[in-house]
């Protein structure tokens, strides 16, 4: 590796993002990103490799790619849900423009709540630090619910009233607690898992009739192997599993 290839890998590595350039003053802020194409790129297109001083929450609205952290490489959907610990460095890979839905707080931002929270099933799961991370999805009433909350934490953002900085406390709240309660209703996917995308296909078509031969030929593995693989991750076989 040539010596400017090096200093522009260094350079992207030590992006680091700071909240007060998006909170106009608060601890929290909500915005929602667009990140195009790079016409120069045949199919895929990346951002760059960063990391922040706060929390960030990021849902997929549109798009379709990867999301990148530490070594751990997800697929991600319109509805995947991703919260990014102070510290960790990650980026995007899409092939097709994407928009995310940002919630972006600090530590001190929950403080008053986050025992109340901890006591919430699948607090910990989301707010895990480091990889690998477990993969989280919405359903699309709950990214249109959680779009709403985005505009009007934005727009309380900029008004910059005496009650604002309250508000956005309270809006975040209502934005972790609508997800911590979608997660604990779904089945969770492990990330570091190979059968996570007949997991993730078994979820989104619960309603139609599944076939085990289907199932494991997503998973790259023999029915006998997807069968005795997904029984050792969830306790139970898949249909049954899917029909609890």
């Amino acid at each position: 590796m040539d010596d400017s290839l090096k200093k522009t890998k260094k350079s992207e590595k030590n992006i680091a993002l700071k909240l007060n350039t998006y909170s106009n003053g608060y601890h929290i802020a909500a915005l929602k990103s667009v990140h195009f194409m790079d016409k120069q790129q045949d199919s895929f297109s990346c951002t760059k490799n960063h990391t922040h001083n706060f929390y960030e929450l990021a849902i997929v609205l549109r798009g379709a790619g990867f999301h990148i952290v530490a070594d751990q490489k997800m697929q991600i959907r319109p509805g995947s849900i991703f919260l990014l610990c102070p510290g960790e460095y990650h980026h995007y890979e899409y092939s097709s423009p994407l928009t995310l839905l940002n919630f972006m707080f600090d530590s001190t931002s929950l403080r008053s709540f986050r025992r109340r929270l901890a006591d919430l099933p699948g607090y910990k799961q989301l707010f895990q630090r480091g990889t690998p991370k477990s993969e989280f999805h919405v359903d699309s009433a709950t990214i249109a619910e959680l779009d709403i909350l985005l505009n009007t934490m934005a727009m309380e953002s900029r008004r910059q009233m005496p009650w604002s900085s309250l508000l956005l406390t309270t809006h975040l709240i209502n934005v972790l607690v609508l997800i911590i309660q979608k997660l604990s209703q779904e089945k969770m996917i492990h990330g570091n898992s190979d059968i996570a995308p007949a997991v993730s296909f078994m979820l989104r078509n619960y309603q139609n009739i599944l076939h085990l031969p289907q199932l494991s030929k997503m998973a790259n593995l023999s029915e006998s192997a997807f069968y005795r693989k997904f029984n050792n991750e969830f306790g139970m076989p898949p249909m049954k599993w899917l029909l609890q």
